[in-house]
């Protein structure tokens, strides 16, 4: 049995038409800010202290634990599954998970000063 190319879900396009394009979204934005905070963090086992400040802000963590990193990595995946949120939505909703409140604060003054 043939599969429908308009139903087929690995269907990326019809043969004249071009390929469905994702959505780049400020949503999507903020979770790409959010992933690149937790990389430059997951990076500091490497280095003992990472410092991170603007003027006389200045920020020390250490290295994630593995629950944390887990915890993180879930977040991320609900996150990515679930439709688009406002910023503020989204800030409440990473403010409640279990991640660490230094990556929380640096996630939203990222995000908030690139109006995302």
């Amino acid at each position: 049995m043939a599969a429908d190319p308009q139903t087929d879900l690995f269907t990326l396009g019809l043969a004249n038409t071009k390929p469905l394009k994702e959505q780049v979204t400020p949503y999507k934005l903020a979770l790409f800010v959010l992933i690149i905070e937790y990389s430059v963090m997951k990076k500091t086992k490497y280095n003992s202290h990472y410092k991170f400040g603007q003027g006389d802000r200045v920020m020390v963590y250490s290295e994630l634990t593995d629950t944390e990193k887990r915890s993180f990595m879930i977040t991320i995946l609900q996150l990515l599954q679930s439709q688009d949120l406002t910023l503020r939505e989204l800030t409440l909703r990473i403010q409640d998970m279990n991640i660490r409140p230094v990556l929380f604060e640096i996630f939203k003054d990222r995000s908030y000063r690139a109006g995302a």
